[in-house]
């Protein structure tokens, strides 16, 4: 078995081959004068062998050549778990024989052959990195959250499809940041690859609790010094009822920023543009 392109061609009985993984084999009769008069011919796959369309248009497909024309030998046989297509239209040859996955209806071929998938939570954020080691006809990436104490309900949290590289044998690594999640529930998020003919492959999932500060925190502001707006931090164990003051060095009410504004436990930003009550600076 070998992990890449055949660089075939097909001819009139496939539209595609798989350009991820191919295999080479010999047909041969048994020792002791035996006779095998056919054989059968099993191809496995698993989550980055080259498989994501429908499995009943799958064909084991053949050449005489690595790089040569490949032509189906048909379907007599599939499976789910484990996950193969088989054919049992082969005879006896001396010659090695290549065989790979063929497809007679569409484009069975992976987008995306992915290596990792990490999600990083802070109080109010999901930071999301996943890296590929290669993608075939890949058009780009949906990230969905659900929320575990309402599950089958997913939402896609990315306004616009993240985009993919196309066609690249080299890897590539990406990033998105959730900020709309809250501290203390626990969230399970699923990766989507799109392949340029509109196929969707769900590439892995994974769970992420989002912390709770364990204690109340008013941070310094950021930038400082600060032109023309500041922004001031805080952080909650629990939700509460907030009110934030800015004051001069005399003592002095400057600006109410909030007013007994309820806020969830977690962290939280408000914005200063350094006027006051008046809207004087």
């Amino acid at each position: 078995m070998f992990a890449s392109d055949p660089s075939g061609s097909t001819d009139a009985t496939l539209t595609n081959i798989s350009t991820v993984r191919y295999w080479e084999g010999q047909l041969l009769n048994g020792g002791s004068g035996a006779t095998v008069s056919a054989f059968q011919v099993r191809l496995y796959w698993g989550d980055n062998d080259g498989v994501d369309g429908d499995a009943a248009n799958l064909r084991v497909a053949s050449s005489a050549l690595t790089n040569g024309t490949y032509t189906s030998q048909g379907n007599t046989g599939t499976n789910s778990n484990p996950a193969y297509v088989t054919s049992s239209s082969f005879t006896p040859g001396s010659s090695p024989i290549y065989f790979t996955f063929g497809d007679d209806a569409n484009d069975n071929s992976l987008p995306v052959e992915l290596v990792s998938f990490e999600a990083i939570a802070d109080y109010n954020r999901v930071n999301i990195s996943w890296s590929t080691a290669s993608e075939l006809n890949n058009q780009g990436f949906n990230i969905y959250r659900m929320d575990m104490e309402n599950p089958e309900s997913w939402e896609m949290v990315n306004d616009d499809m993240i985009q993919g590289q196309g066609n690249v044998s080299t890897e590539t690594n990406y990033e998105f940041i959730d900020n709309a999640v809250n501290s203390g529930v626990k969230y399970q998020y699923k990766l989507e690859s799109v392949s340029m003919n509109g196929i969707t492959v769900e590439e892995k999932t994974i769970d992420v609790e989002i912390p709770v500060p364990s204690q109340y925190s008013l941070l310094p502001n950021y930038p400082n010094p600060f032109n023309p707006t500041t922004n001031i931090k805080f952080l909650l164990p629990e939700s509460q009822q907030v009110t934030l003051e800015i004051y001069n060095i005399s003592g002095q009410l400057v600006k109410t920023l909030t007013q007994n504004q309820m806020y969830q436990a977690g962290e939280h930003v408000v914005n200063w543009n350094a006027t006051d009550d008046s809207g004087s600076r």
